[in-house]
């Protein structure tokens, strides 16, 4: 709390005395700040936002989401065909795309081995289950490529956009092998030129970008784990921008609004995994029990406008959001009640790692759940943390989710074999509304299904619901052009500009 206290009376101090005067090098180099520092930059194992960021401008997909919607719009694509009963997806690509570094034109060939590798075990892509549904990619032609689906897939066009359908190189891959983690070969506006583990991230300009060379000569990413001392060195002149994924950072932005700018948009879930195969929270009263106890308004009312009540799994943007789910009143004496007739005496473990607003979230449901149950909190290494979280050996697992599909949403997290089911959820017929909601083409008959997912989700409790966040950007006033995800901290670099020199 004392180191939080320093920085913010340095950043007040900055801004009565006028900080953030331009420097005269120009507006070359966007400086931005992470959290986090690179872990697997390669598609098939991207899991934390700090990759994300990175490879949102790397690489490109067939297509992309629209900034601030859930709309997949065309990107290597320049078009594309869907038969009527939904089954063959054709794609004509642009000509010319070139991959960075010399490794040649992008065409159909590079699409089929990003998919097949995706599908190889080998490979142990986390988005495989994205893509099971494909049973052939066809490639008549070099800048045409045809995907042959198992079944009709509503969902196919989010896995296209999202980071599962980045384009990879198959010449780059195979020769970089496992360097493909930290030396990425793609399409995008940005390329990695260096990297220094726990210090900075450079990436230089992709001169040959299909949409045109980038503003910026270069984009200087400084790993500062602590955003608050971020947010101090944008008010210095030292930084252009940070994402604002701490809660004390999101205080700090919030009271210096006439320093900074802000760009937002809505964002993704926090959710409250409860271990459905460990003891104690493998009794369902004891999950009920949990939702009893844990006064979530209460939450989101502490966090200040970071997060909004939503009794949802889903973001309210998502295709099928409804507020329409079973809900449990904060009941301590219920909860205690429920707790007691499960006849568990096993403590409760809470675990979380130091990023967005996990730890006050922790915190927090160790403050409301104490009365009724005995529990311990455990903060994780944010490397480890997925790790921990698949290991399952603790019984609530606070984390946030962000995507632009419902099935990126709910199948991984919720299916029987979703790679990030950490709550070991085992539900035949969740299962099979995730399976017939895949399949649905029909808009509306897919929205009623994800509205049935929500409610069982609801009943079962493998999640409970947290609340919904928001994307932040804070930077400079000069910034321009950013145009944040509806994922946390997301955005691509191509569009940013400065208005003046520094």
């Amino acid at each position: 709390m004392g180191k939080i206290a320093l920085v913010l009376g340095l950043i007040l101090a900055v801004t009565m005395a006028g900080g953030g005067a331009a420097s005269s090098q120009g507006a070359a180099e966007f400086r931005l700040a992470t959290s986090d520092d690179i872990i697997n930059l390669d598609p098939a194992q991207l899991s934390i936002a700090g990759d994300r960021l990175i490879a949102e401008n790397v690489y490109n997909g067939l297509l992309k989401f629209k900034p601030g919607t859930s709309d997949a719009v065309s990107d290597l694509a320049e078009d594309f065909t869907i038969s009527p009963d939904g089954r063959v997806w054709t794609f004509r690509l642009r000509r010319g795309v070139q991959f960075h570094r010399g490794y040649g034109e992008m065409t159909s060939r590079d699409v089929k081995f990003t998919v097949e590798r995706h599908l190889d075990p080998v490979t142990r892509s986390r988005e495989r289950l994205q893509w099971v549904v494909v049973d052939r990619v066809e490639t008549p032609d070099p800048y045409v490529v045809r995907f042959v689906l198992k079944e009709p897939s509503a969902a196919f066009a989010g896995t296209l956009a999202w980071q599962s359908g980045f384009i990879m190189s198959e010449r780059a891959t195979r020769a970089l092998g496992k360097d493909i983690a930290t030396r990425p070969i793609g399409t995008g506006p940005f390329m990695i030129e260096h990297w220094i583990p726990g210090e900075k991230i450079v990436l230089v300009a992709n001169e040959n970008y299909f949409r045109g060379r980038p503003r910026f000569r270069q984009v200087t990413l400084r790993v500062i784990p602590e955003e608050l001392v971020a947010i101090y060195a944008i008010l210095k002149g030292e930084l252009d921008a940070v994402s604002v994924k701490q809660i004390g950072a999101y205080r700090a932005v919030s009271r210096f609004q006439t320093k900074l700018k802000l760009f937002s948009a809505p964002s993704g879930q926090y959710w409250a995994y409860l271990q459905t195969r460990r003891a104690p929270t493998s009794d369902p009263r004891v999950r009920q029990a949990i939702a009893h106890a844990v006064n979530t308004e209460k939450m989101v009312e502490s966090l200040g406008g970071f997060v909004v009540a939503n009794p949802s799994i889903l973001s309210p943007n998502i295709l099928g959001w409804t507020k329409n789910v079973p809900t449990y009143a904060h009941d301590p004496r219920r909860a205690k009640a429920l707790f007691e007739q499960a006849g568990a005496g096993a403590r409760i473990k809470i675990i979380y790692s130091k990023a967005f607003a996990y730890e006050e979230y922790a915190l927090m449901l160790k403050d409301h759940l104490a009365p009724v149950m005995p529990v311990d909190v455990e903060l994780v290494d944010r490397a480890l943390f997925a790790r921990r979280m698949a290991e399952g050996e603790w019984n609530i697992g606070v984390w946030s989710v962000a995507r632009m599909e419902a099935d990126q949403y709910l199948t991984p997290f919720l299916h029987s074999r979703g790679p990030a089911n950490y709550s070991k959820y085992a539900s035949p017929a969740a299962d099979q509304l995730l399976e017939t909601a895949r399949r649905e083409m029909n808009v509306e008959r897919r929205r009623q299904l994800h509205v049935e997912i929500q409610r069982l989700v609801a009943r079962d409790l493998p999640l409970l619901a947290l609340g919904t966040t928001l994307s932040v950007i804070a930077a400079r006033p000069e910034v321009q052009g950013v145009q944040p995800y509806n994922y946390s901290g997301l955005f691509n670099f191509h569009s940013v500009g400065i208005t003046s020199g520094r």
